[in-house]
């Protein structure tokens, strides 16, 4: 999944003049270490890029694992290009986070642990969230004693979204399906917690994923990220010569680096208010970046080093 989160802001801009939609096929992973999965950028990712008018249609056709033994997975995506000469839209993004209206679940495991997965994470869920409405989106077999995924998905009454998830990466020898099971749902709930009350408008992950689609968009962003940021008020420029602003060190040196290709991009009061660049692809430049795009052979499954 990180070949279709790099590709993304490109294909976006690499409209015909008919903007005629693109076709994407990818092997690799779907659920593999430090990579977003299929799961989250189904649920939470492109669900949120909406709001920027971007239009995603997405399959999954198999999944690729780097837990157990290895397996390439499939994916396909269509995606609606902007018409050339526009840029994307600034988003209309809420300004309060709401209350919690409901919790997906998606639980990817071997068959096994089914029932005590569904049990352990309803336990947690109504310790952590009482009387919140949780749904199972998802109840797969990974077909693999050592395949464990899981991700929470938050839904708020302003309709944002805020994901948490987690491949298994410890070892499970000599734990039972219960004690993994509580194990799993209590780091993944907690997580969750974590993100939802801190006070911002993005999970960590989705705030690093933002970034850029704020630097192409025109006109101003407001996506805070934690509550420091969503309740000031400032307006201070922020320099961009060294990595800056609200977040993780992913957003921080998203916002440097594009600062670096994009002069006219403004950043304000620790990233907090994004004035994007406004870019748009004309069709020379497109054209040229599909001759050096077809020249191109990316293995997704070959390892990630970090």
């Amino acid at each position: 999944m990180l070949v279709f989160q790099a590709l993304l802001p490109f294909l976006l801009h690499a409209s015909d003049e008919k903007g005629t939609p693109i076709a994407l096929s990818i092997e690799g992973g779907t659920n593999v270490g430090f990579s977003p999965s299929f799961e989250y950028i189904d649920q939470v990712l492109l669900p949120s890029l909406e709001r920027f008018g971007i239009n995603v249609e997405r399959h999954l056709e198999s999944r690729g694992w780097s837990q157990g033994s290895r397996q390439i997975g499939s994916t396909k995506f269509k995606i609606d290009p902007i018409p050339l000469g526009q840029p994307l839209s600034p988003p209309d993004w809420p300004t309060e986070r709401g209350y919690i209206t409901k919790i997906d679940i998606s639980i990817i495991v071997p068959l096994v642990m089914h029932g005590s997965m569904k049990k352990a994470f309803l336990s947690e869920l109504e310790t952590v969230f009482p009387e919140t409405n949780t749904n199972f989106l998802i109840v797969e077999d990974s077909r693999h004693i050592a395949r464990l995924y899981t991700i929470l998905v938050a839904h708020t009454s302003t309709g944002l979204r805020f994901g948490c998830d987690w491949l298994y990466d410890r070892s499970s020898k000599n734990k039972t399906s219960e004690e993994l099971s509580t194990e799993i749902a209590k780091k993944v709930v907690s997580s969750l917690n974590f993100e939802v009350r801190k006070g911002g408008l993005v999970d960590e992950h989705l705030h690093d994923q933002l970034i850029i689609f704020q630097v192409l968009a025109g006109g101003k962003s407001v996506i805070p990220g934690s509550a420091e940021t969503a309740n000031s008020s400032r307006q201070r420029m922020e320099r961009t010569d060294q990595p800056f602003g609200d977040g993780s060190p992913h957003a921080t040196t998203a916002r440097w680096v594009t600062s670096q290709f994009f002069p006219n991009l403004k950043w304000v009061d620790k990233g907090r208010v994004c004035v994007g660049a406004g870019w748009a692809s004309v069709k020379a430049e497109v054209e040229a970046a599909e001759e050096a795009i077809s020249a191109v052979q990316v293995d997704e499954s070959a390892p990630v080093l970090l």
